[in-house]
């Protein structure tokens, strides 16, 4: 979905966010087959470190989407 979002005009930056490092390899070579657009910044670090950081440092999002695998 962050790729996709990316494509559009009106979207100028995604920050995606992921403990495992690797997932963004492994996204760019067998699911999207290309790499990510420049506008997604892939963070590899815990979403609870995250989302502190952006508050800490007074970041605004016009939206979030979580998705959590129990």
């Amino acid at each position: 979905m962050p790729n996709e979002l990316s494509k559009q005009d009106f979207t100028k930056k995604i920050d995606v966010v992921d403990v495992d490092s690797s997932l963004k390899n492994i996204s760019e070579e067998y699911f999207l087959q290309e790499k990510l657009n420049s506008k997604v910044n892939f963070e590899a670090v815990p979403s609870r470190y995250f989302i502190n950081q952006a508050i800490k440092n007074n970041t605004k999002y016009d939206s979030l989407v979580i998705d959590i695998y129990v």
